[in-house]
């Protein structure tokens, strides 16, 4: 049976152990003005169930890509938005 989904998905839970990490983009930026882009990368997780092992999300790049058929985590990228 799944699990049920928390109820407010936009805030992130930050562990104690890693809260010194939770800044802002403008923080960071003031940090680190030596680094002009930041990338980042996250992994997707289903934890396991009676009928189902752990499982993580991988996607395969096409064959006609750089790398092909490589199997990598899913990713993107935004730029930042400028208003006018």
């Amino acid at each position: 049976m799944p699990r049920d989904l928390p109820s407010n998905l936009s805030t992130p839970t930050i562990p104690p152990s890693l809260a010194h990490h939770s800044i802002t983009l403008a923080d960071w930026s003031t940090a680190y003005p030596k680094y002009a882009k930041l990338i980042v990368g996250a992994l997707i997780f289903r934890c396991s169930t009676p009928s189902h092992p752990p499982q993580i999300l991988l996607v395969k790049r096409a064959s006609t890509d750089s790398y092909p058929n490589f199997w990598e985590t899913p990713g993107g990228s935004m730029q930042a938005i400028r208003h006018c």
